[in-house]
C-alpha cells in the first residue's frame, strides 16, 4: 500500500516522530519502565485507530487490513509493540507487565495528539488490548478482537 508511512516514536523523557528525515521532539509523561523506540506505521487521516499486533508478528502483519479503514476515513497507526522489530527491546521480564504494554499504548495514543482510540488486536495483541479496556476505559473508543477471546471467557 502506497500510503503507509513508517515512522518511530521516541517514548522515555523526549518523544521524537522521524517522518522522511525531518524530527520532532517534544516532552511526555514518564513510566519508569516506558523507554526507548516505538515504532509505527500510519496511514490515514481522521480518528484514530489502533492495531496491536500477535505473537511473532510486527506491524506488517496490518499492511492489508490498513488500506480499507484509512479509505473511509480513520487514521490507522500499527506499532511494533515493545521487544519487537524495530521497536526497543528493553532488558528484564518488569519491562514487558500488563502495566507496562498498557501505558505504551496509552502513551501512543496520547503522542498522536488524542485522548481515545478505536483499538484492533490480534492474537496476544488482546491481551493488552483487553488490559487497556479494564483499566484505562477512557482511552478506547472501541475495541475490535481477533482471535483474543475475553480473559474471563
Amino acid at each position: 500500500m502506497d500510503s503507509i508511512q513508517v515512522l518511530a516514536g521516541i517514548f522515555g523523557d523526549q518523544i521524537e516522530v522521524i517522518l522522511s528525515g525531518g524530527s520532532y521532539a517534544d516532552q511526555a509523561p514518564r513510566n519508569k519502565h516506558q523507554w526507548g523506540r516505538l515504532h509505527y506505521a500510519k496511514a490515514g487521516d481522521g480518528p484514530l485507530m489502533v492495531c496491536l499486533h500477535g505473537f511473532p508478528e510486527f506491524w506488517y502483519s496490518w499492511h492489508h487490513q490498513m488500506e480499507a479503514p484509512s479509505s473511509a476515513g480513520y487514521r490507522v497507526v500499527a506499532p511494533d509493540l515493545r521487544g519487537y522489530n524495530e521497536s526497543s527491546k528493553p532488558t528484564g521480564r518488569l519491562s514487558y507487565g500488563t502495566e507496562v504494554l498498557v501505558d505504551d499504548v496509552v502513551g501512543l495514543i496520547a503522542h498522536l495528539g488524542e485522548d481515545r482510540a478505536v483499538i484492533v488486536d490480534h492474537d496476544g495483541g488482546g491481551m493488552i488490548a483487553w488490559a487497556v479496556a479494564a483499566h484505562r476505559p477512557a482511552s478506547v473508543h472501541a475495541m475490535v478482537a481477533l482471535n483474543a477471546p475475553h480473559p474471563l471467557a
